[in-house]
């Protein structure tokens, strides 16, 4: 385990003190927890906050960690969710944005006198989340650059189909 809370205790007020110390609203002292509990929950607390988890997202994300904690601090974590993200966004750390993205390969131009092919490219299309058109993207590479690229996106977009999966269920 990565804390020393005790197990038959009830932790709830601990951790709002921790989340409130996240907001501003308090400095941590050792009379609170320890310095390894403390970070724990910090770092579960901002994690869930940077993903914007919803409660129940969160409890799932914290399967074995915390197990006899797990309820407690989801708890706190939806009280406080909204406040931490607000602050996350003024240091300018946001949720990924790309919504979609669809992409096809420009065929590589081929010299007429050696037939040889020197370079392709790759048009990309993405949508980030509050747009209402997508924006182009060409890239100009050779082969193999373009393989790799090739390989990254489709790697990309069978994330994006398995999170699309995962959140119709």
């Amino acid at each position: 385990m990565n804390h020393d809370f005790p197990a038959d205790v009830d932790n709830s007020e601990i951790f709002e003190q921790l989340a409130r110390i996240i907001i501003g609203d308090g400095t941590w002292s050792s009379t609170i927890c320890s310095r390894k509990s403390a970070e724990f929950v910090w770092n579960k607390l901002l994690e869930g906050a940077k993903k914007g988890l919803t409660e129940d997202e969160f409890t799932k994300s914290l399967s074995g960690e915390a197990v006899d904690h797990t309820d407690s601090l989801a708890k706190v974590y939806e009280a406080y969710r909204d406040r931490i993200i607000s602050l996350l966004s003024t240091i300018k750390c946001r949720s990924p944005e790309l919504v979609d993205f669809k992409g096809r390969v420009i065929p590589p131009d081929v010299d007429d006198l050696s037939g040889e092919a020197h370079f392709a490219g790759l048009d990309v299309r993405y949508l980030e989340v509050g747009a209402t058109s997508s924006t182009p993207l060409h890239l100009l590479c050779d082969r193999d650059q373009l393989m790799d690229m090739q390989h990254q996106l489709m790697e990309a977009q069978n994330f994006i189909a398995n999170v699309k999966r995962k959140f119709k269920n």
